[in-house]
């Protein structure tokens, strides 16, 4: 079994940005099945819970910026009126999903 220790500042950064969650997905499924054993010091899970709400929030608005852009190029793209409002229909509840706090700033892993 590998161990591994990762610093506050990278567990953040994955937190932060959506595409990493497949990487957080494989890292939790090797704990899982006692592929790696996170080493995870009292000092890094003070850090991470003091600044996941931060960090949640800054993903919810960066992912919500990216729906805001691909709703604006569909506008101007244009196209069939009716496909055109089914489109920005679904972006409106994509973006109405986003979630404001959680996502992958919740901590992975139990605590020991």
């Amino acid at each position: 079994m590998f161990k591994l220790l990762v610093d506050t500042c990278v567990w953040l950064d994955l937190a932060k940005d959506h595409k990493q969650a497949p990487l957080l997905d494989v890292v939790e499924e090797m704990v899982r099945q006692r592929l790696v054993s996170l080493i995870v010091p009292r000092i890094i899970l003070d850090e991470f819970l003091r600044n996941r709400e931060r960090i949640a929030k800054e993903s919810a608005k960066s992912v919500s910026a990216h729906v805001r852009v691909v709703r604006e190029a569909v506008g101007k793209i244009g196209g069939d009126k009716r496909r055109m409002k089914l489109v920005l229909a679904h972006l409106d509840d994509v973006n109405h999903k986003i979630p404001i706090g959680g996502g992958n700033a919740a901590w992975p892993f139990r605590e020991r």
